[in-house]
């Protein structure tokens, strides 16, 4: 029986699967789809006429929100994030009125609107001429204020069992884009291994599991080392228009709320966001843990995998005093999408209930 939690998505068997027409995920003029989220910040970026290139980002953010900033060329700032993924709004006005910049990238975290403190001072520096980009991808099924910046960029396949997907929307411009390309070889190598997990699902054949991860590492190392612009692929195109966003959200939701109730009283983590409400489609169940190098060695030999997201950037500067750097070394998520039911979860609360007990004694 396959009992794993966590890691990559699978595809099941491509063939014979409906081709629909993909309207909702056409170009437009404003909205153009692509292959990931760096490629919808670069397009951006490339689409923003400033003469200071200034940009300030969160201190807590992936390496690849800060990659296509580097590669534009920009001087970068960094405002800190504290335990609950929100913007200390007096520390940020502060850091605004030293660097002065053209550009401000903010993104909400794990589903939960932790911009809501600041949206409305974002949308007077947007008044101002500061382009404001807002990273959707870890709020994309929540509902929120769409309505705070010029542009939105996302990672759709964050969320779902597609290979590649991501999307760049303009509330203020029509979006110049260039004549863009499928990203083919990578394609070929994440659908090659997302199939040969489901087949490995089936099987349990453990020299299946070798082989994806290798073809998966080797996708990675593909997107990892592209620098360019990409659109998305006609085949994640087909299998959004045929997802049931409904029962994804669903699902995502229960599954949260079931570990908060069976966690919240747990005294060797901290649960940064223990309210789940109406709005809120969560990404992952975040968690801070002491040593938790431990615990995820731990689950890990139980088959649940729990990601770090994410390691430290080296482009991201860092103070010693910041709360970012205590989200940094002591974060952990727990899967709670859609490809899990309530069982799945009583397994990762038991799991972790044995190892903190274990942890006391």
């Amino acid at each position: 029986m396959f009992n794993e939690i966590g890691s990559n998505f699978y595809l099941n068997t491509i063939e014979g699967m409906p081709r629909v027409e993909y309207d909702n995920y056409n170009d437009t003029r404003q909205h153009v789809f692509l292959d990931t989220g760096r490629s919808a910040i670069r397009l951006a970026l490339d689409n923003i006429d400033v003469g200071r290139k200034v940009a300030i980002l969160p201190m807590y953010t992936c390496h690849t929100v800060i990659q296509p900033f580097i590669e534009h060329g920009y001087e970068i700032s960094f405002y800190d994030i504290d335990f609950h993924f929100q913007v200390d709004i007096d520390e940020f006005k502060q850091l605004i009125n030293e660097v002065k910049p053209s550009v401000i990238l903010v993104h909400a975290y794990f589903g939960f609107d932790t911009l809501i403190g600041i949206r409305e001072y974002l949308k007077t520096l947007r008044n101002h001429g500061i382009y404001i980009l807002e990273d959707i991808t870890q709020s994309y099924l929540s509902n929120m204020d769409y309505e705070t910046a010029n542009f939105y960029v996302c990672s759709i396949r964050k969320w779902l069992a597609i290979p590649d997907g991501g999307f760049l929307k303009s509330t203020s411009i029509e979006i110049n884009k260039p004549s863009l390309l499928i990203n083919e070889k990578y394609i070929k190598k994440q659908k090659s291994a997302m199939l040969l997990k489901s087949e490995y699902i089936k099987k349990l054949n453990p020299n299946i599991k070798v082989q994806y991860n290798k073809i998966f590492g080797e996708a990675k190392r593909i997107i990892d080392n592209q620098t360019g612009i990409y659109e998305m692929s006609d085949l994640s195109k087909n299998l959004l228009q045929v997802s049931d966003i409904h029962e994804i959200k669903i699902r995502r939701k229960n599954n949260y709320y079931y570990l908060l109730q069976q966690l919240k009283d747990e005294k060797n983590i901290v649960i940064p966001l223990n309210i789940c409400d109406e709005n809120v489609t969560p990404l992952f169940f975040p968690i801070f843990i002491k040593n938790r190098m431990n615990l995820q060695k731990y689950m890990a030999q139980n088959n649940i995998y729990l990601p770090i997201i994410w390691p430290k950037s080296e482009f991201c500067v860092i103070t010693s005093d910041s709360k970012s750097k205590y989200i940094y070394e002591n974060i952990l998520c727990i899967p709670c999408d859609q490809r899990y039911f309530e069982n799945d979860m009583e397994r990762v609360v038991s799991l972790l209930k044995k190892y903190l007990k274990e942890e006391e004694i």
